[in-house]
């Protein structure tokens, strides 16, 4: 699985084969009275990836928090897996890794999924969405007489997918 081979920012940015779904970083926000300051992210460290999900079928999740033993690998997993249609033992999740994963701020214990599963779920989902959009441009390339059944499928699939919020909007990128 490519997806568990992931060690670096440079091995999801210089590879080929793989969806990126990146964010561009966070600017500062105030801090709150009586919370701790945000770190933020740096522009020049670059785009911010929540997904990569490579051409062997495998997804790799990147997310900037640590599970302290309250489940938030096994919830992530299973966010990432539901959003793609995939089996959980294809999903690959890297957390709390300053050198890939995304700049989340503090890990908050119970709530970190709560709080923060947001950004990862409609990462996964706008894959998703594009997956599907690219199997429906080759179904219409190749006019089959099931053509018009897969639309119908396919618009379901996609009135299926639900809006995020401006602030958990990512993009699409690779060579696919």
């Amino acid at each position: 699985m490519r997806a568990s081979s992931v060690h670096t920012r440079a091995d999801i940015f210089q590879s080929q084969g793989v969806l990126r779904i990146v964010r561009t970083p966070l600017p500062a926000a105030p801090a709150a009275p009586g919370q701790p300051g945000f770190v933020f992210s740096h522009a020049e460290e670059g785009l911010e990836c929540f997904i990569a999900l490579w051409d062997d079928g495998s997804v790799t999740a990147l997310h900037g928090h640590v599970d302290l033993g309250t489940g938030l690998r096994t919830a992530l997993t299973q966010i990432v897996a539901e959003e793609l249609s995939m089996s959980p033992a294809r999903v690959h999740v890297l957390m709390g890794l300053t050198d890939v994963s995304p700049n989340q701020g503090a890990t908050i214990a119970s709530a970190s999924l709560q709080v923060h599963a947001a950004p990862l779920q409609a990462a996964a989902a706008q894959a998703a969405q594009w997956l599907l959009q690219q199997a429906f441009a080759q179904r219409l390339e190749h006019r089959t007489p099931s053509g018009l059944e897969y639309q119908t499928q396919a618009t379901r699939t996609i009135q299926r997918v639900r809006p995020k919020p401006a602030a958990h909007r990512h993009s699409c990128q690779g060579v696919w």
